[in-house]
């Protein structure tokens, strides 16, 4: 007299709504014939852990939501109407449910390792009919994700459901929406029924709503991409990955993607493009972490993973990646810190230098602060550019030293293929993490004092004078860097001309970087300094454009602060298009070229006679023709007229201004004729003017090291640093050169936050303007 339309199946994993939740709810429905009392049990053994009641009419629908115990327990679900059992599921558990996707070594062997079966994990999609839930012994999870879901579930005490939907030999493009390649029957780690013209997208989708757990997924475990060409460019793969993640969340609800990066010369690959790509896609977004498998040994195929090898000394195979997999999703999805801490992630390059002629020195994160190897692994390591193969180094807390048998002096980036071979060659940290593959790491040049700063500035230049309708004009952009270190994650906004329409190639061929002509922006990886690059952009004019035609560009973003001009200022409303205010921005005018402007001024001398007497600064040109200029802003001035060429310096003698007292000021160079062409960066009055060590120019003699207490910090601890006499700030710099925190101060003693910090920094006190610190 009872039919149930929504009732729990045997073996069956409800899933909860947080990982801080105790319990999960099932809401039971269906329909009675005849009118009854309906109650509904969650039974431990025979004990009553939940109970709901309600009576029903004839013919009328019910509902009964139950709460069920997250626990490795298994627990009985009972409808009686009165006192008759009308439906019963046995062993029914509550927890957290996670799927995985990828090709062949996300199938990883198929079936659980024996050593890992467990009756508290559960799967869905036994490969054999019917499909429902099982044991996760008969729902293929693959060995690793066995290994990850046993660790988790004994860590926390809740039982894991995993579902793997892998296709060996795809591409991600095979695993989006919009596929039109049906999900096999064979080369799978879920076969589909007979006459399935279903997309593995909707295919999960499919099995997920049967399963109950559509929109109650925590994670993807993603092991893809040795399917991939591997000679595309690495943003191709990491953007279709990352649309693919998008679309999982969107879709089907799951949160977060953990992966495995890709072996270099797995599966015959050539090229570490994709691993790269990986790498980068987990630093770019939040929702994303990938664990690296460079020193997991493969099997003899060169392919794949065994599971386990009785060596102690060797890491091998899934059983590895499975422990690995588990301790990431510890940290991020459930919020505790792994049994290993920090060190339980694999560690990742933070930055590359140049220090010696035959050396590279790599900074690692915070995962990697006891950096260790074992054997010889130095043939991995790349100086590109020059393409020269370490042949030797060592290791020092998060550094790693390369040293190479020719000159890498010109090397552009870095390169650590990680292990090709079957030998025991690994880096990797303390508690075993390998290193993650990455490529071409941008070398920082300079000399890598964190007080020194990049400086960019922008330049258009054009053959094309006159607005052709019909036809087409080029620019020629050039990106310079004129400080003393190297300038990261650079972005050039160069919107489109009013009534033009971008033509040319896909994409033009920058001789750095790449340009996405939808957003209209020029992203460099880095640019060391004293170099500049550039890109030529074309542009068709519509039959109906006006006469004049302006190109105009800014420094939209930056890793590190410049000194004279602040990334993407100059994109506010108000803003007329075109006007010129600092050396990151410029235009060219075609129609209209005495209007072009690429202005670069720089203070390039200061001095005083004596102190409180004359001030004579020195200017140059570093770019631009001759040309007249105002100059405006130095207290008790007047605006006045100078008259700057290309390089070549012009002093300025003030001997009206007394600077002692004065504080840094704002100065104005603009085009006499235009007041939409100008430059403004800050001076201050040198040390010889004011008697103070306050001078842009003039350094003070070097300072004492700091006392820094404690040194190293231990998680939860303040580091406390002693502020020498005279210091006006202290700074905190990461090992990029990249400044983290700065507080102003006068004297005493200082508490440093460090919750938020996690490898090495450097830190300093004292008196600085622009790029060179005075203490």
């Amino acid at each position: 007299q009872v039919t149930t339309t929504h009732f729990p199946a045997d073996d069956q994993l409800v899933a909860r709504a947080s990982v801080s939740d105790t319990e999960a709810t099932y809401e039971i429905r269906g329909t009675a014939q005849s009118a009854t009392d309906l109650t509904a049990r969650v039974l431990d053994g025979t004990a009553v852990v939940s109970e709901a009641t309600v009576a029903v009419s004839a013919g009328e629908e019910f509902a009964l939501a139950v709460a069920i115990p997250v626990a490795r327990r298994n627990h009985s679900v009972v409808l009686l109407a009165g006192t008759q059992a009308v439906a019963t599921a046995e062993r029914v558990v509550a927890g957290d449910v996670f799927i995985i996707n990828g090709q062949s070594n996300a199938i990883a062997n198929y079936s659980i390792a024996a050593p890992d079966r467990d009756s508290f994990l559960r799967g869905f999609q036994a490969n054999v009919e019917p499909y429902t839930w099982s044991r996760i012994g008969l729902a293929a999870p693959g060995e690793w994700g066995g290994r990850a879901a046993r660790v988790l579930s004994e860590r926390f005490g809740v039982p894991i459901a995993v579902f793997n939907f892998a296709v060996g030999a795809a591409e991600v493009k095979f695993f989006r929406p919009d596929s039109d390649a049906p999900h096999p029957r064979d080369n799978t780690s879920v076969p589909v029924e007979e006459g399935s013209d279903l997309n593995n997208f909707d295919f999960i989708r499919r099995n997920l709503e049967r399963a109950d757990a559509l929109g109650k997924v925590r994670a993807i475990w993603w092991a893809q991409g040795e399917a991939e060409s591997f000679l595309g460019e690495s943003a191709d793969y990491a953007g279709q990955l990352s649309n693919l993640l998008d679309d999982y969340q969107r879709e089907l609800g799951i949160e977060r993607l953990y992966g495995i990066q890709t072996r270099y010369q797995a599966c015959g690959s050539t090229q570490p493009f994709v691993m790269e790509a990986q790498r980068e896609l987990a630093i770019r977004r939040d929702d994303v972490d990938y664990i690296a498998s460079t020193n997991v040994l493969q099997n003899t195929d060169g392919c794949h993973f065994a599971y386990y090898q009785p060596d102690s000394a060797a890491f091998v195979g899934n059983r590895v990646l499975g422990e690995w997999m588990a301790d990431v999703v510890t940290l991020r999805t459930y919020g505790q810190t792994p049994p290993l801490g920090a060190a339980a992630l694999n560690p990742d390059v933070d930055s590359a230098r140049v220090t010696g002629p035959r050396e590279i020195t790599l900074y690692f994160d915070a995962s990697g602060a006891q950096m260790a190897v074992t054997e010889s692994p130095w043939d991995e390591f790349v100086a590109e550019g020059v393409g020269a193969r370490a042949t030797g180094g060592s290791v020092q807390a998060n550094r790693v030293v390369l040293t190479f048998d020719e000159d890498v002096t010109d090397a552009i980036g870095a390169t650590y293929l990680g292990h090709t071979s079957r030998e025991m060659d690994f880096i990797h940290n303390s508690d075993g993490r390998g290193a993650f593959t990455f490529y071409n790491v941008p070398v920082i040049r300079g000399d890598g004092d964190p007080g020194n700063l990049p400086d960019l500035e922008l330049a258009f230049a054009s053959d094309d004078e006159d607005v052709v309708p019909g036809g087409e004009f080029a620019v020629e952009i050039t990106l310079a860097n004129t400080g003393l270190t190297t300038a990261t994650n650079v972005q050039v906004y160069v919107p489109l001309p009013g009534q033009t329409t971008y033509v040319g190639q896909a994409l033009p061929d920058p001789e750095r970087g790449t340009f996405d002509p939808g957003a209209s922006i020029w992203t460099l990886p880095a640019l060391p300094p004293r170099t500049e690059t550039s890109i030529t952009l074309t542009y068709f004019v519509q039959p109906a454009a006006p006469p004049e035609l302006t190109v105009w560009g800014e420094v939209l973003a930056q890793g590190v602060v410049d000194e004279d001009s602040s990334p993407g200022n100059a994109i506010v409303e108000g803003n007329a298009f075109g006007t010129v205010r600092e050396d990151d921005e410029a235009r060219v005018v075609i129609g209209d070229r005495a209007r072009d402007c690429s202005l670069s001024v720089e203070a390039v001398g200061s001095a005083c006679d004596v102190e409180g007497g004359t001030w004579t600064l020195t200017l140059l040109a570093v770019r631009g023709e001759a040309t007249d200029l105002t100059l405006a802003g130095i207290p008790g001035q007047p605006a006045s007229p100078v008259s700057l060429a290309s390089e070549r310096a012009y002093a300025l003698d003030y001997s009206a201004l007394r600077a002692t007292g004065d504080t840094a000021f704002t100065v104005s160079v603009a085009r006499a004729s235009d007041a939409t062409c100008a430059n403004n960066f800050r001076v201050k009055p040198p040390l010889s003017c004011t008697g103070e060590p306050t001078g842009v120019f003039t350094p003070a003699a070097p300072a004492p090291p700091l006392v820094l207490v404690p040194n190293p910090v231990g998680a939860g601890q303040a580091l406390r640093v002693a502020v020498p006499e005279g210091a006006e700030s202290v700074e905190v710099y990461d090992a990029a050169g990249r400044p983290v925190w700065r507080a102003a101060v006068r004297g005493g003693e200082l508490d440093i936050p460090t919750a938020q910090l996690r490898g090495v920094y450097v830190v300093r006190a004292g008196r600085h303007v622009g790029r060179v610190v005075v203490r």
